[in-house]
């Protein structure tokens, strides 16, 4: 939840529901089921997480205890759109 921007509500659910719904992406891709599904709904998603991944690299994060090198949070932004483009090749 601390990687929720500060001013956005309801972040346990968010965390849930975004738990959930990679759950059932991988477990429909998993199973070879859904792929269409998958295919148009997953840039969304992925846009709809952005915002969070951005407030990760701007802010402070740890991992359990451990900090994450800046660098990670960082090169984690442009590889959300190569997966944006990889889903576009299911």
């Amino acid at each position: 939840m601390s990687i929720i921007p500060k001013s956005w509500p309801f972040k346990r659910f968010m965390v849930q529901a975004s738990g959930v719904i990679e759950v059932v992406y991988g477990a429909l891709l998993l199973t070879n089921k859904g792929t269409r599904f998958v295919k148009s709904t997953l840039p969304a998603f992925l846009i709809a997480v952005f915002p969070a991944n951005i407030n990760m690299a701007l802010k402070p994060s740890k991992l359990g205890k451990m900090p994450l090198p800046k660098w990670v949070t960082w090169a984690r932004l442009p590889l959300q759109w190569v997966l944006i483009q990889g889903v576009k090749k299911i």
